[in-house]
């Protein structure tokens, strides 16, 4: 198998891993007697996360995550032609929609409807302030995966999934109640349109009319993340890394 098909087969995987335990777990929260709360969702959507990165890592760089994608691409453009990135979120949506679709048909009758497929934010929040939160949310997520997937990372590599899948269950027990934390194109998009395709009133309109901004804000903050990364964070650890080395003729943990 190229590195390329290698790549498209883990990413879906990866992907699929994460919708099906982080999604499954908010089909669980509705399902009735067996409600899961706040904590036992964002736990499970860590864990997804977490998850799904093992399962896609190394044969892909385990993104799941379109908006993690397109930062990437931004801040590394010669690792990220156009193709590979097309690749990347083709992969990442097939294995979301796949997932949403298997959940779809085996909690049929358990839970009552697919309603939970569809994210929507509250409707006390305006729409500045719901794309303020995911993207504020999605930002932080791309500081913490740039900042222990790092060459110079203090965090093992082997421990990477767990800082990264920590980071998304605090935040989704930050902003959840405000937004559902979404913190990903695909795990919006990929359960919203298998839900269209079951008929199940309309995912695109009405009350769930601001489905874009769980595209748009997600990327615009991981983005911005990453932004800041280069500009500074990324640059000071290096820096201080350096003069350790130095100082030390070893090199930094």
């Amino acid at each position: 198998m190229n590195g390329r098909r290698r790549e498209f087969v883990a990413e879906a995987c990866g992907s699929f891993v994460l919708v099906f335990i982080g999604v499954g777990a908010v089909a669980m929260a509705v399902a009735p007697d067996h409600p899961l709360g706040l904590g036992a969702v964002a736990a499970c959507w860590g864990l997804g996360v977490a998850l799904g990165i093992l399962v896609a890592a190394p044969a892909s760089e385990a993104h799941l995550n379109p908006a993690v994608t397109l930062a990437m691409a931004a801040i590394r453009r010669s690792d990220f032609p156009l193709g590979r990135i097309v690749l990347y979120l083709g992969s990442q949506l097939l294995g979301g929609l796949a997932a949403a679709a298997v959940l779809a048909v085996f909690t049929s009758g358990f839970v009552p409807s697919v309603e939970w497929l569809i994210e929507h934010p509250s409707t006390e929040l305006t729409l500045w302030q719901f794309g303020l939160a995911e993207a504020v949310g999605t930002g932080l997520l791309m500081l913490v995966i740039l900042k222990v997937s790092g060459r110079n990372s203090a965090v093992p590599a082997g421990l990477a999934p767990v800082v990264i899948g920590a980071t998304v269950a605090a935040v989704i027990m930050v902003i959840g109640p405000m937004t559902a934390a979404a913190l990903n194109p695909m795990r919006d998009l990929a359960p919203r349109l298998i839900a269209t395709i079951l008929h199940e009133g309309t995912a695109f309109s009405g009350e769930h009319g601001a489905w874009w901004i769980y595209l748009l804000a997600p990327t615009a903050g991981a983005l911005l993340g990453a932004l800041v990364h280069e500009l500074g964070l990324g640059e000071e650890r290096t820096a201080k890394t350096e003069n350790r080395e130095q100082k030390t003729g070893t090199e930094a943990v």
